[in-house]
């Protein structure tokens, strides 16, 4: 069973993404956003995986590819997700996994933005869809430069509203649930980084002392 901790009405937990129980994370509900950074590029998924295997105790050759990366995060879209879909995705990535996704995700669009890189401004991919093609978003990201939690605020600002759930199997440092707490929503996270995660638990307390209305 997966472990939770909570940070007043929102919920994390801390383990590699084909051991969490979502029912658990989400207590039941469905998310109203899927908002998520996943690691798509080659690069970035070896890390992942090394990070992953080093963390958990498992063997080098225990690895996680792309599609199967991809179709687990289908899987959460389709299970446990019944709203807006986000993606921050690589550019190298975004036509495998839009392919992909199209079964469970509706009314795709791609934008170009950029993210921070040290002192430089590097091009990315963002996916926007929906689970039903009923619910309808007027976003124009093109060109936004998304540091920190600058882009999870934003598109929060546009399709979420107070009480939603906002959930991110990968939140990492957790912007989206910075962005989440600030927009007066509820925040469910999962991060296998225990160095990360528990640096995303003190954001998370911090910005919930900030801006919960509770």
């Amino acid at each position: 069973m997966t472990e939770s901790i909570k940070v007043g009405e929102h919920i994390t937990t801390n383990v590699s993404i084909e051991k969490a129980d979502l029912s658990v994370l989400l207590e039941g509900n469905k998310a109203n956003i899927f908002y998520s950074d996943p690691p798509w590029s080659d690069g970035n998924l070896k890390y992942w995986n090394t990070m992953r295997n080093k963390m958990s105790g498992t063997t080098e050759d225990n690895v996680i590819t792309l599609e199967e990366m991809t179709l687990a995060i289908q899987n959460i879209i389709k299970n446990h997700t019944d709203g807006y879909v986000v993606l921050e995705t690589g550019k190298a990535a975004v036509e495998f996994q839009t392919n992909l996704l199209k079964s469970v995700v509706h009314n795709i669009q791609i934008f170009d933005v950029f993210y921070r890189s040290g002192s430089r401004w590097l091009p990315n991919k963002i996916l926007v869809g929906a689970t039903n093609p009923k619910y309808k978003f007027d976003l124009d990201l093109n060109g936004v430069k998304c540091d920190g939690f600058v882009l999870p605020d934003m598109i929060f600002e546009h399709i979420g509203k107070q009480g939603d759930i906002v959930l991110d199997p990968f939140m990492g440092l957790c912007n989206t649930g910075m962005a989440a707490i600030k927009r007066g929503m509820k925040f469910a996270g999962n991060e296998f980084n225990s160095v990360r995660y528990n640096k995303a638990l003190a954001s998370l307390e911090k910005y919930r002392k900030k801006y919960d209305r509770a």
